[in-house]
């Protein structure tokens, strides 16, 4: 170079940007490297590596300016952060060796602005027409392949800050457009675009150093396209991911989940969208990353829409500090996809079919977690509930209410590292750790479609609420037609959050599980009268740091659904339930009505036969879970009879009532009365029985079986029956009234007693502590 190729610059440039600054992308012109913006990598020192053997790429966007000259400049220094002067008047924002040194060493690469430079390379630099159809603006590239042949494994070979400056007619008055500087950092290693096709997998092999995983080494990773990958070898769970089969997965090799889900990698990208590459030790594999998917992202199967997430692994060469440790990172979700948008697994398992620790659905976003050895670390969403089995929060494959996946995770980042072990890393399990404060978000209503105008409903919002009112100081709110369109403001009744980890403050409660809410994602609120309300208003959730999220909730008038059947003697129906009911820690949807006294789950049963055996057996099947209201030989006369079974299902506070109304013994004849089973109304996993219309025989001679029960004869069973019917009743008075609390989870409880005993009370209530698998942690009162 020489001075008066940079005079001709400097005379240019210092009549019309004297005090141009060179530290951001103008108003159209932006500079890419390998397909990068530096300030969006490295926001800092704008450094973007380019990994040797392999090709460098520059390119320039002018926005909507075809065949507009480009000058692109070069330095060889060592950048550093902070701005300098350069001799041009301006400044270069990435700095050199002196921060008060101006920066003489400047190659002009080309320069078809003012021509001067290489006379060949000059007429080069000018943007294309772009391509209206793909959308893509004009631009120029120029690209260039380096060797490594040369350069020593492991060592930073050479650095060049680059920088372009653009003709632009429409940026007046000075009809030019700057790019921001960036840094290419040579360095040693692999990077390439893999092929994986959609559901596909490639195996890579590390270059230098290996990856210690769940405590075994390896020197391999096998790469699959739906968003996850494998040690050990490839999956070899069917349709590789595809189907959202996240037991299958949990089970199979040992692996980390960067985002499950059914990803095309080839969709609408001609290079595929998987990304790869090591460097000084440290490996990213990222999916939909712009320099592998000329696309500018990854799409679902089947969508059209573009998401950029990655795994980082930091290998063990000698060197690396951070040595088997991982991070899973998301630059961007696409909140504009379609059927599988809010559908993604994030973490690791150690694989195996005997998974040691399980696997539950995880707050892994929410808070630092440990798991010990053998214990999968997964956070799992379906909100399309496509997925052929879910975990589920309970381990039960229950999916839970919010499935925010976009809202939780864009930008986010997890890491994790491995607890302190005694071989190799990772033998003794991981510590997670989420980058980031929580997202504040609200979902829905969660067990109504519509709020009642007179007020008085115990309602649950679902969302993320660890940041609602973290002191317990009032400033969390919920509020009805804030507005005041409509006759508000109607505040609304805190009642608090379903939380068992204490980041709420007053404001938590233990989260009374069996339920469909993880820890600090549901709202209990009471809603107020909504006189002047019609038909529809929105609810507005105030947090404690001035955030408001507005939720639009119809208003009317709710009445339960009432559906009646008149069964014959010895008959069972299936009942498809409007509002789910809990049940030992799962998530029904239907259950068996039978004429016999009891409702079961998983299995119909004509039994009339009542005793604790049969009901702890299954009564037809093992594992069949039967709730008995009075179980025993009734309705003699079928439809004849005048007996009717009610199912009212409360909409507003989601209960499920079952009513064997004006029911009579087979034995004797005599009327038996009416009994009622009440799922949910003392909360979710509550049963209460109701006997406060029931008449026993004064002859009949069979036994009467009440009580809840697995019906597994595997599990233990707290038989209370004494002969006379009073055994439940008098373990009630225990303890000044205090009720009994069965030993264990998975127990049931029941009771038999002659049909000429009176029932031990007008209730019994049966509520399930469990808050973990096993449930069935029964407290009886």
């Amino acid at each position: 170079m020489t001075r008066p190729v940079l005079l001709v610059l400097a005379v240019f440039l210092t009549s019309t940007t004297l005090f141009a600054q060179f530290d951001v992308n103008g108003p159209n012109a932006v500079q890419k490297i390998q397909g990068l913006i530096g300030s969006q990598v490295d926001p800092i020192d704008h450094d973007v590596d380019l990994v040797l053997p392999g090709t460098f790429r520059l390119g320039v966007e002018s926005g909507s300016n075809p065949n507009m000259p480009i000058a692109t400049i070069m330095t060889w220094l060592q950048p550093k952060a902070g701005e300098v002067p350069t001799p041009w008047g301006g400044s270069i924002d990435v700095g050199s060796w002196d921060p008060n040194t101006t920066i003489a060493d400047i190659v002009v690469i080309g320069d078809a602005i003012t021509y001067s430079g290489d006379p060949n390379l000059n007429p080069l630099f000018v943007t294309d027409a772009g391509n209206a159809s793909t959308g893509a603006p004009p631009s120029f590239e120029i690209s260039a392949f380096f060797s490594a042949s040369a350069i020593p494994s492991g060592q930073l070979v050479d650095t060049r800050a680059f920088q372009s400056i653009v003709y632009d007619p429409t940026n007046a008055p000075f009809n030019l457009d700057n790019t921001e500087a960036t840094d290419v950092n040579f360095r040693r290693g692999q990077a390439t675009v893999l092929k994986t096709g959609d559901d596909g997998f490639v195996t890579v092999s590390f270059l230098t150093g290996s990856f210690s995983f769940h405590g075994q080494t390896y020197g391999s990773v096998t790469v699959c396209a739906n968003g996850f990958v494998t040690f050990g070898g490839p999956p070899t769970t069917a349709n590789l991911g595809a189907d959202g089969d996240h037991v299958a997965w949990l089970q199979d090799r040992p692996s980390i989940a960067a985002c499950l889900c059914d990803w095309d990698p080839s969709a609408a990208s001609v290079n595929d969208g998987v990304w790869f590459e090591e460097v000084d030790g440290k490996v990213t594999i990222a999916w939909g990353d712009p320099r592998a998917s000329s696309a500018g992202g990854i799409a679902h199967a089947g969508d059209v829409d573009s998401n950029h997430f990655r795994l980082v692994l930091q290998l063990d060469d000698g060197m690396n500090a951070r040595a088997n440790t991982f991070a899973i990172e998301f630059p961007s979700l696409d909140p504009l996809a379609g059927a599988l948008l809010g559908n993604g697994l994030v973490g690791h398992t150690p694989g195996g079919a005997a998974l040691l620790g399980g696997g539950w659905d995880l707050g892994l976003r929410l808070a630092p977690g440990s798991a010990p050895v053998g214990f999968a670390q997964v956070e799992e969403h379906d909100a399309s509930g496509g997925n052929v089995a879910d975990l589920g929060f309970d381990g039960l494959g229950s999916r839970r209410h919010l499935n925010d996946f976009v809202g939780q995770w864009q930008g986010a980042e997890l890491d994790f590292a491995p607890r302190r072990g005694f071989t190799t890393p990772g033998d003794q399990g991981y510590v997670s750790l989420p980058v980031g404060v929580a997202v504040e978000s609200v979902a829905g209503l969660v067990g109504t479609d519509k709020v009642d105008v007179a007020g008085g409903q115990m309602l649950t919002v679902c969302g993320s609420f660890e940041s609602f009112d973290p002191q317990g100081n009032g400033l969390g709110s919920a509020v009805f037609d804030p507005d005041g369109l409509q006759g508000g403001p109607y505040p609304a009744g805190i009642e608090g959050i379903l939380d068992g980890s204490g980041l709420c403050g007053s404001l938590a409660r233990p989260n009374p599980q069996p339920g469909e809410h993880r820890d600090g994602q549901a709202l209990r609120i009471l809603t107020p009268a909504l006189g002047g309300v019609t038909a529809a208003t929105t609810l507005r959730v105030g947090f404690a740091s001035g955030t408001t999220i507005d939720l639009p909730v119809n208003i009317g008038t709710t009445t339960p659904l009432t559906t009646t059947y008149a069964l014959n003697d010895d008959e069972m129906a299936l009942f498809n339930l409007t509002v789910p009911i809990w049940f030992y820690g799962q998530r029904w949807t239907d259950f068996w009505l039978s004429s016999n006294g009891f409702v079961s789950f998983g299995n119909g049963s004509a039994q009339s036969l009542a005793s604790i055996a049969v009901v702890e057996g299954g009564l037809d099947q093992i594992g069949t879970r039967t709730v008995c209201a009075l179980f025993t030989d009734l309705n003699p006369l079928g439809t004849f009879s005048g007996a009717t079974y009610v199912i009212n299902e409360d909409l507003a506070q989601g209960v499920v009532e079952v009513v064997f109304k004006d029911q009579y013994f087979w034995s004797s004849f005599e009327p038996a009365g009416t009994v009622a089973i009440r799922f949910g109304k003392q909360g979710p996993g509550s049963v209460e029985l109701d006997y406060g219309l029931y008449h026993h025989a004064l002859v009949g001679a069979a036994n009467v079986v009440i009580g809840v029960s697995d019906g597994d004869p595997g599990t233990p069973v707290t038989d209370f029956s004494n002969g006379q019917g009073t055994g439940m009743f008098l373990q009630t008075q225990i303890g000044g009234g205090s009720g009994f609390l069965s030993p264990g989870g998975s127990h049931a409880l029941l009771e038999s007693f002659p049909q000429t005993a009176n029932v031990p009370a007008s209730k019994l209530v049966f509520r399930d502590l469990a808050t973990a698998p096993p449930y069935g942690l029964w407290w009886l009162y």
